[in-house]
């Protein structure tokens, strides 16, 4: 078994991992992911980014930068082929003496104007209401928790998952997600699946890593391994 395959399966079964994002103490609790917390704040604040040209014109397309920290800074973009009018966020959960994976600074933008939403997002699902029928969404937020290890020396990290499950209703489409930051390799299987199932994917381009998944492919998990840390 590779060190990567052994890092997944560890880590997903609770042996001995090593969390290596901030610990959690509860949804309401304090956080704080270093300077990018700042950045976080910034961002939203700004006028609502234009769609990414990666967005494909039915489906979903996330970028996610693993920061220095462990944390993973997300973007989550989302186009329906028809309107929605609400959308389901959550986390899968990843066993482990780190505690569950969870979103903070969520936003929630609907056809370029933020909506109400909450702060925070972890395993239990969460459903935002867009406000009216739309077929743009965007999502935003920092993920922790998700980055585990071997013992030290023992194996690379790994970020067993890089973005948030989005349902919504007639979910259709394809998946186009990025990664950059100190990427070694993309993983993916099928949510159904085991993380057994975990296979090399996706390429290098440039500085990021890209999968490109297909409609029927589209319910896929994405981990990266990451360069020794």
């Amino acid at each position: 078994m590779t060190k990567v395959g052994r890092a997944l399966r560890i880590g997903l079964v609770g042996a001995v991992v090593v969390v290596l994002a901030s610990a959690v103490n509860s949804l309401g609790g304090t956080r704080d992911p270093g300077a990018h917390r700042h950045h976080r704040h910034q961002q939203v604040q700004a006028p609502e980014p234009r769609p990414p040209d990666a967005l494909p014109a039915t489906g979903a397309y996330v970028h996610t930068r693993v920061l220095e920290s462990g944390v993973l800074d997300v973007d989550q973009w989302l186009r329906t082929r028809a309107p929605v009018r609400e959308v389901t966020l959550g986390a899968d959960p990843i066993p482990g003496p780190g505690g569950p994976p969870v979103a903070t600074f969520v936003r929630v933008a609907a056809d370029g104007e933020a909506v109400t939403g909450p702060d925070a997002v972890g395993i239990q699902p969460r459903t935002v209401h867009l406000g009216g029928p739309t077929r743009l969404v965007h999502v935003s937020y920092l993920l922790t928790g998700v980055v585990v290890r071997e013992e030290p020396g023992a194996g690379d990290p790994v970020a067993v998952m890089t973005s948030l499950g989005v349902d919504h209703s007639g979910r259709q489409g394809t998946l186009r997600e990025s990664v950059s930051g100190d990427v070694r390799q993309l993983h993916c299987w099928p949510r159904p699946a085991t993380v057994a199932a975990a296979r090399p994917c996706g390429h290098r381009q440039g500085d990021d890593w890209r999968v490109w998944l297909t409609e029927s492919q589209r319910d896929t998990q994405v981990a990266a391994q990451l360069g020794s840390q």
